[in-house]
């Protein structure tokens, strides 16, 4: 009887203890690493922090397209350093964001702050 005691709370502050854990720490992704993999000329689709959606396609040579409802956009992206920049014209401007790597694609971070989340776009319609 004393081993089941002993046994049950052992385990209920084992439990405890995970469930009380923090979660794990984000994946940062270096820069490289990202435009390598967003870079392949497929369909990324992105949501920013105010729920717009849309799709940025890039392509190796550093161009790419936005798509968000009507609108179409041209874009150019550059490696700067720990930081994956994308240009989006004057309207919009150049975005330098740093990237942590999540289930399905990545969250981009400017200033320290949400910016775009990218995932596969023909995952996101499964």
């Amino acid at each position: 009887m004393k081993r089941t005691i002993r046994f049950r709370v052992a385990f209920g502050l084992a439990l405890g203890g995970l469930l009380a854990a923090p979660p794990a720490a984000a994946q940062p992704v270096p820069a490289q690493t990202l435009a390598s993999a967003l870079a392949d000329g497929k369909p990324w689709g992105f949501r920013v922090p105010d729920g717009k959606t849309g799709t940025f396609i890039f392509h190796k040579d550093g161009t790419g397209q936005m798509t968000s409802g009507s609108f179409n956009l041209k874009i150019k992206w550059r490696v700067d350093g720990e930081r994956f920049c994308i240009a989006m014209g004057l309207l919009l401007g150049t975005k330098c964001l740093s990237a942590n790597h999540i289930r399905g694609g990545y969250q981009t971070l400017e200033s320290g702050k949400n910016a775009f989340t990218f995932t596969r776009q023909d995952a996101a319609a499964r």
